[in-house]
């Protein structure tokens, strides 16, 4: 999106690697955002003595958004399948480290051991309760789910610590979702949408399609 035609000749003050370089490039042309020159389409055919994969129509949208490319392209592919608000939420919370009060080090918690058991044992009968769809979503249908139960209770740092998460975390998410909200609504301006405080839960036909956006963005990361 900043024009440049071959990355390696960017004026980096520490160069990255070679092979880190390829490596992303390779990710970008999986994911779309990058297209390589010689292609069908006839935006490429005047930059032919370029060798480095250029900036596809999708990449020029995925750039929009303050988030990773593989978030970007679900968010994308969310637009397209209806469930942008779903997919906003569920980027934010992906964005965030340590959201769960078991993602933290024993260590931390020391003085908690008792809650963290009690929090293990309710995120344990949550997740049995999970069917179809949802189920087949998994910890990503658990993080929409904290997410959603938590703007729906006003996120207090009381609810978080029933629910077992971290309230600063929960703070991060609903600020990231505004930034997120306000990007789609620049590179969707048809849409206006808004950042929803009662979301409601996805029906089952939504998890299966969440299902597939986030399959369109973390294909590589599965086995």
């Amino acid at each position: 999106s900043m024009r440049i035609d071959k990355v390696a000749n960017f004026p980096f003050p520490t160069p990255p690697d070679d092979e880190q370089i390829k490596a992303a490039e390779s990710l970008l042309i999986s994911l779309g955002a990058l297209q390589k020159v010689g292609s069908s389409s006839n935006r490429f055919k005047a930059l032919k003595k370029v060798k480095s994969p250029v900036i596809s129509d999708l990449g020029m949208s995925m750039a929009s958004f303050p988030v990773a490319p593989r978030y970007a392209k679900m968010l994308i592919l969310a637009r397209k399948y209806k469930v942008l608000p779903y997919v906003v939420a569920l980027v934010a919370a992906l964005s965030v480290d340590e959201i769960f009060v078991d993602s933290i080090q024993p260590s931390d918690v020391a003085e908690n051991k008792e809650k963290l058991q009690i929090f293990k044992e309710k995120l344990s009968v949550f997740r049995s309760k999970l069917a179809g769809n949802f189920l087949l979503l998994g910890d990503m249908m658990i993080l929409l789910t904290a997410v959603g139960a938590c703007e729906a209770e006003g996120c207090s740092p009381e609810f978080c610590t029933q629910l077992g998460v971290r309230f600063k975390a929960m703070r991060e998410i609903r600020k990231l979702r505004i930034q997120l909200t306000n990007a789609a609504n620049v590179v969707f301006q048809d849409d206006s949408l808004v950042v929803d405080p009662k979301l409601p839960p996805p029906s089952d036909e939504q998890a299966l399609i969440l299902r597939k956006v986030v399959l369109g963005g973390l294909a590589d990361h599965v086995a």
